[in-house]
């Protein structure tokens, strides 16, 4: 393997390690113990998501997000030969973050499920597996106000997981983009992307927890998996599987690398190119104007 390519697969695993590792254990801390509430587990969350591209950005750039990796490929000539490694980068990462909170978190884990009678594995358990992978509606949310399936079916949720993509890719190609004259410098660019996911996951997290990025959501998924929830994390229940938060992340990351590059940004070509024109009719007006004087 290419030694430059094995760096950036390094960088890639080592961001999404720290975005599930670290962003997950809130989860845990709000679920478990009640310490943070939803607001403030939302916000440690997406801080940690700004801390992870901060790291990594110079490693590998910083996708962390199979979505956004697709999208590069589509539309803005990352290697389309990359896009499978760096997609199983990214799901190791999330794996070996949802251990790493199983590490820390699992005894507070158990003892909150014997105190709520809650039998891992079985109907019921999302209410702690929701600390490793995402379920449309949120779980806790859903039994504290009596949701049925009806409040949010399938299609919900996929389509709220591909707004919170549109979002997030449309948020990446704005803010990276040199032809942007309002871009964020690069050193504020993982702290930009960390308030667009605080408004989105604010506003969404109730319908499907606000995934928009598979990794985040399949890595700790397959270790849940692993650790007992067994087919509550996969594939899920019916009426939230896991293909969910593949399904509406890769298309909402597709839509808005589409906008950006094939709507927002000619326009701003377009204009750019017209103060330039406008700019050598100026000049140009100015120079006869000069020359007929002289």
């Amino acid at each position: 393997m290419d030694r430059s390519l094995s760096r950036e697969l390094l960088g890639e695993f080592i961001g999404t390690w720290v975005l599930c590792g670290l962003g997950l254990m809130a989860l845990a801390v709000s679920v478990t113990t009640g310490t943070l509430n939803y607001f403030e587990a939302i916000f440690i969350f997406c801080f940690i998501v700004s801390m992870a591209v901060i790291y990594v950005a110079p490693a590998s750039g910083a996708h962390l997000n199979p979505a956004v990796t697709l999208a590069l490929a589509v539309f803005s000539g990352f290697p389309k030969k990359k896009v499978i490694p760096f997609w199983i980068a990214q799901i190791l990462g999330g794996f070996v973050g949802g251990l790493t909170v199983y590490l820390f978190f699992g005894p507070a884990i158990t003892a909150l499920e014997a105190s709520l009678g809650i039998v891992r594995g079985q109907p019921g358990s999302e209410l702690t597996a929701m600390i490793f992978n995402c379920y449309a509606p949120h779980p806790w949310i859903a039994k504290n106000m009596n949701w049925d399936a009806t409040v949010v079916p399938i299609w919900r949720g996929v389509l709220s997981e591909i707004a919170g993509t549109f979002a997030l890719v449309l948020s990446v190609y704005g803010f990276n983009d040199e032809d942007n004259p309002l871009g964020p410098k690069e050193g504020l660019f993982g702290v930009m992307i960390g308030l667009v996911l605080l408004v989105y996951v604010a506003i969404f997290a109730p319908l499907s927890m606000a995934a928009v990025n598979p990794a985040r959501d399949f890595g700790p998924r397959i270790a849940a998996a692993l650790l007992g929830w067994g087919p509550i994390s996969l594939p899920g229940p019916a009426s939230s599987p896991f293909w969910i938060f593949w399904v509406g992340p890769l298309i909402g990351g597709l839509l808005g690398a589409a906008m950006w590059v094939k709507v927002i940004k000619p326009i701003i070509l377009a204009n750019k190119a017209a103060g330039e024109l406008e700019k050598v009719i100026e000049e140009g007006t100015y120079l006869r104007g000069g020359e007929a004087e002289a």
